[in-house]
């Protein structure tokens, strides 16, 4: 049998496939031009979507937490105890007021407060006061503090309505009190702060009641 020599491939055609099967060098560089260009503008939106949340976040956190805000101090309650009513020509009382007032501290730091004194006013006159000892009020929380007071009409100078009060069988008092002290955020921020109470109340002297107790 004769061996058929199979004709070979020509140079000429070999190169020719091989230029064929080569990638473009300037289709590459356009494509790639191209993911480029498209890129950019995505990578600027994340950007300026990531400053805006972190300005939010920020400005947040700069109206509430870093803001301080005076704290509330009201009376919430008062009971009467020992109670002696002298009526006639010269009228007079004697009572013990036992009240509890609470500090509302709506801070993100502790509300650190000094010594204070609350007072009980008949007729625009002082007629009882009580210190309260120095304390604090924790971040975003309420303190409750109990008071005694000694009231006594013995403290008036003069009240010609006290009289036709005592025969009517009802008071109207007022009740004062300031608390000064330091807010601390975070043990770098300090601002001193003044909770004051104005509160009226109306007290019965035949039931020994206190009612429609209003405060500022």
């Amino acid at each position: 049998m004769m061996n058929i020599k199979r004709p070979r491939k020509s140079l000429d055609f070999f190169l020719y496939q091989q230029m064929q099967s080569k990638p473009d060098p300037s289709a590459n560089g356009y494509a790639a031009r191209k993911s480029c260009i498209m890129f950019k503008p995505m990578y600027t939106t994340h950007m300026s979507s990531t400053l805006l949340a972190e300005t939010i976040i920020i400005l947040v956190f700069a109206l509430t937490v870093m803001r301080i805000k005076t704290p509330d101090l009201k009376l919430r309650s008062v009971i009467i105890q020992n109670l002696n009513i002298v009526p006639g020509a010269s009228p007079s009382f004697s009572t013990t007021l036992i009240g509890q007032m609470t500090v509302k501290n709506k801070n993100f730091g502790h509300y650190t407060f000094d010594n204070s004194r609350v007072t009980v006013s008949y007729g625009g006159n002082t007629v009882g006061e009580t210190q309260k000892a120095k304390g604090c009020a924790k971040a975003r929380n309420t303190r409750k503090m109990n008071i005694t007071m000694e009231v006594s009409s013995e403290k008036l100078w003069s009240n010609s309505n006290l009289s036709n009060d005592v025969s009517s069988g009802m008071l109207i008092v007022s009740s004062h009190a300031e608390l000064s002290g330091k807010v601390q955020l975070m043990k770098i921020m300090k601002k001193r702060k003044t909770a004051e109470m104005n509160c009226i109340m109306k007290v019965y002297l035949t039931s020994q009641a206190i009612e429609d107790l209003n405060c500022e």
